[in-house]
């Protein structure tokens, strides 16, 4: 419950043209390879801590049984965190909202 707050409040400020520029983060992702070492080592942990923020959420579900205890927490962090970054960059380009929350139901719908 907690991951789909968090994710569709990205989405809502996507769909009102919030983000048209684009996140910082995912720009910056997009574009690693002409990048410093040291903006290079940021975006990592901020990946980090995006997906560990994540696996804590899943494990906490999974406890509460929102989320199948058999999946591994670390690899649904993984595929939310690659969600998140996908959905931000389609959003600068489509930013169609009943698409976008499709998008969400259907990620969501991996994790039971």
């Amino acid at each position: 419950e907690t991951i789909q707050r968090i994710l569709t409040v990205g989405l809502q400020a996507d769909a009102k043209g919030a983000t048209q520029r684009g996140c910082f983060m995912v720009n910056s992702t997009s574009e690693m390879e002409t990048l410093n070492e040291d903006v290079k080592e940021i975006i990592r942990c901020n990946q980090r801590d995006m997906e560990g923020l994540f696996e804590q959420l899943i494990r906490k579900a999974q406890e509460k049984g929102e989320i199948n205890p058999s999946k591994n927490a670390a690899v649904l962090a993984a595929y939310i965190f690659s969600y998140f970054q996908g959905v931000k960059l389609s959003s600068m380009t489509h930013g169609n909202p009943e698409v976008l929350q499709g998008t969400l139901d259907v990620m969501l719908g991996a994790l039971v």
